[in-house]
């Protein structure tokens, strides 16, 4: 008998876009019966990896920590899931552009981005998590127009990978197959259910079987993915190699480009030197969250969020470091949340924030809803409560 999880799930535009996760989705709750606890939303755990891929930095590179430093440079690294080096290289910092959370910039260690449990980079001391601190906002480019190119300066870009990925059988050979029989499939979300393919590949990259299904998040799910979810194709665990799980998706996540997706299970057949299939975290279930809390609050501080025109500017609500909601209210305009640290720091002068979430819900009935989350540090001071009310804001 697996072990089980029940799943709530709730995952932001950013994440879908930066770090290949889960469909943006959440449970239903009730505004009426809201408890203080349900309407309590803490920040994202904490990032993980920064220690573990300075350490890989600083043993593979230690001429750029030297004193003089060598010419300013920029080092992209991928992990293994367990925290092992997978790839990285070194280039000069001129020869390097764009930002960190396109694809281009993990081409260079040759792992795709539907493969990376997180992402993120900034210099030695503060490689910021591409879901966390969006007070970083830096770019390769931003940095170069401040003039830090100095022989001093060391930016790093990382990426941590899910699992132990083979290079020879990478997981996009697995999407290209998907997309080419499957393309059809890549749809919106229906409130708590997503299309899914299991998929058992030949060693060409081919696809030898195939079932589609659909997969429900208000039902309890595997913790783990293993042979036995490939006993439906006919396959015996004798001849699978690895099990893994990505996701095509297409669209932003925003209102104008919704986020469409395909959940995809794999196998690969296993080769004579292979050791058993072994089970694997099961990845749709890693990207659960708070799901109910947060439908909770939207419902509780915007009840007519589901109903409001597609125009309607997105909600949004800043938080404490506890995950009590402060204030809340709209940006000015559709299409803002871009800038949404910017416009509640604007709104709340002093206040240092931490983490950012934000981009497309659901609830049960299937209907979406734009909102967006920031969180104040720890230390932060707390804005002062509005007139009229002990949490209340443009709204």
């Amino acid at each position: 008998m697996k072990p089980v999880v029940a799943t709530a799930v709730w995952v932001t535009g950013m994440l879908l876009a930066a770090l290949p996760e889960a469909p943006a989705l959440a449970t239903e709750a009730s505004a009426a019966t809201a408890s203080e606890d349900s309407l309590r939303k803490p920040p994202p755990v904490a990032n993980p990896w920064p220690d573990k891929v300075r350490e890989a930095v600083v043993a593979i590179y230690p001429e750029l920590f030297s004193t003089p430093a060598q010419a300013a440079s920029v080092v992209i690294i991928a992990l293994n899931g367990d925290g092992n080096v997978y790839a990285s290289t070194k280039r000069p910092f001129t020869e390097q552009g764009g930002e960190l959370t396109f694809q281009k910039t993990y081409d260079a260690v040759g792992v795709d981005m539907e493969d990376l449990q997180a992402a993120g980079g900034g210099t030695p001391d503060n490689l910021a998590s591409v879901s966390g601190d969006q007070d970083i906002g830096w770019s390769y480019a931003e940095t170069a127009a401040a003039g830090k190119t100095d022989a001093t300066e060391l930016v790093i870009a990382y990426g941590v990978l899910y699992s132990t990925v083979n290079p020879a059988r990478p997981s996009a050979l697995v999407r290209k197959a998907v997309r080419q029989r499957y393309g059809d499939l890549v749809r919106r979300p229906h409130g708590m259910i997503c299309n899914r393919v299991t998929v058992f590949m030949t060693a060409a990259g081919m696809i030898a079987r195939a079932k589609v299904d659909r997969l429900n998040f208000n039902e309890v799910q595997p913790a783990t993915l293993s042979a036995e979810d490939f006993l439906a194709l006919g396959v015996g665990a004798n001849r699978l190699g690895p099990v893994g799980q990505t996701v095509i998706r297409a669209g932003d996540g925003t209102r104008l480009n919704p986020m469409r997706l395909l959940l995809i299970n794999y196998a690969w057949p296993r080769r004579p030197t292979e050791a058993a299939s072994q089970p694997v975290t099961n990845r749709f279930v890693s990207f659960a969250s708070d799901g109910v809390a947060t439908l909770a609050i939207v419902d509780h501080y915007f009840p007519d969020e589901f109903r409001a025109p597609k125009p309607t500017p997105e909600a949004w609500l800043l938080l404490d470091h506890a995950g009590n909601v402060v204030r809340f209210g709209r940006f000015p305009t559709a299409g803002a949340w871009g800038q949404m640290n910017e416009f509640i720091k604007s709104q709340f002068p002093g206040i240092r924030t931490e983490q950012s979430a934000f981009g497309e819900i659901g609830n049960a009935a299937g209907k979406t809803a734009m909102v967006d989350f920031v969180w104040l540090t720890r230390d932060s001071p707390i804005p002062a409560p509005a007139a009229g009310g002990p949490v209340s804001g443009n709204h």
